[in-house]
């Protein structure tokens, strides 16, 4: 049986109010193109499937038309989405009932966790798939309630039912411990809710979601890892879909597939002027960014200004003195006090970029220090 994996596709999202939806179905076209060309038997989505519980409607409009064309040159192939933390599990699932019955499996709740998703091959084999949506501490009233314990109580509830003679699928969302994470997933805290991968003992393939970056901490565990890079914690790896060929009681065989970016992703330092001029940074400046100033700028608006060349700024580091150690260097007045306007001037003329400030803030800057210093004296 051929399955291929994909999870954490997080659609509609953005970060610094740019969205990733041409990244996401740039994405989502490599992976339709691929099946159209080299057919499956099953298409597991690991969860994430949204970035936010209430998806906005073009996020669910992009779902359902990929799915839609997916019909139409893969009629009879088995697709499972399971939710993800990112998700709300019955929203996702809510037409679960309509759309078993045409091979599509959406699982957002508990109450089926124990019941198998039957699924046969091309080539004969059959399958018991089990979707276990992302479980919250207490989700299957657990005696101790954890995330780690829900799984286990998962667990003894699928292998209750398993069928020695069928290929044994599990399809999750969770943190399996030792793994590596990312700037971009809400990673949990502490050991108390990473699932041991001695866990999944027992089945032939897991295919999890959660984690961005693509590993296996075990032969027969796999993480995809997101369609597209979500932070720039990112940069060092490739983003990929596996190609996964399974039989009972024989180990898997794992094909990881590459996905192309659409735009790069990239972390540059350099002063302004070379930022904003250097021919060496053309061909970067329509990727997404993490720019840093060096040395720091503490005149006008830097960042207004590297956005008139860089089209996608992400993240943007220009690390000033802090405003105690400025005004450190600032002279005291000639009674040694604080002499709060010259104090003010200063900063205006700094983060400005002008001779004086202007004369109406001025004006009102010292009509608050008569205000407050009354009030003092009173």
């Amino acid at each position: 049986m051929k399955i291929l994996h994909t999870s954490d596709w997080h659609l509609g999202k953005s970060l610094s109010n740019v969205p990733f939806d041409a990244d996401q179905a740039h994405a989502l076209q490599q992976l339709a193109d691929y099946l159209a060309g080299h057919p499956h038997d099953l298409l597991v989505v690991a969860g994430d499937i949204f970035d936010r519980p209430t998806p906005s409607p073009e996020s669910v409009r992009v779902l359902g038309s990929w799915l839609g064309r997916l019909r139409q040159f893969a009629p009879d192939m088995a697709v499972v989405l399971i939710s993800g933390n990112h998700d709300n599990g019955p929203r996702l699932a809510w037409t679960a009932s309509i759309l078993d019955h045409q091979g599509v499996y959406l699982r957002g709740e508990t109450g089926a966790i124990d019941q198998p998703i039957e699924v046969r091959g091309s080539d004969g084999v059959q399958a018991q798939v089990w979707a276990v949506p992302f479980l919250a501490a207490g989700a299957l009233d657990e005696a101790t309630p954890s995330q780690v314990g829900a799984m286990d109580e998962a667990l003894r509830r699928i292998r209750d039912r398993q069928d020695a003679t069928k290929a044994q699928v599990l399809v999750g969302h969770c943190f399996v411990q030792d793994c590596t994470t990312s700037d971009s997933e809400r990673a949990f805290i502490g050991t108390a809710t990473q699932i041991d991968v001695k866990a999944f003992d027992g089945f032939d393939y897991v295919a999890l979601g959660h984690l961005h970056r693509p590993q296996a901490p075990a032969r027969h565990v796999r993480y995809a890892g997101s369609i597209a890079r979500y932070s720039f914690s990112e940069v060092g790896y490739s983003k990929l879909f596996l190609s996964v060929d399974v039989a009972p009681g024989r180990p898997c065989e794992v094909t990881e597939l590459p996905l192309r970016d659409l735009r790069g992703m990239h972390r540059i330092s350099g002063s302004l002027q070379d930022l904003l001029t250097n021919p060496k940074f053309h061909h970067l400046v329509d990727d997404y960014v993490e720019l840093t100033l060096d040395p720091p700028v503490d005149v006008g608006n830097p960042h207004d200004q590297l956005r008139t060349r860089w089209h996608n700024i992400l993240q943007f580091h220009n690390e000033l003195a802090p405003l105690s150690s400025a005004l450190q260097t600032m002279p005291d007045g000639a009674d040694g006090k604080r002499d709060l306007e010259a104090d003010f001037v200063a900063f205006d003329r700094q983060f400005t970029d002008s001779s004086e400030p202007d004369a109406g803030v001025l004006a009102a800057f010292r009509k608050l220090h008569q205000e407050l210093a009354a009030k003092e004296a009173e």
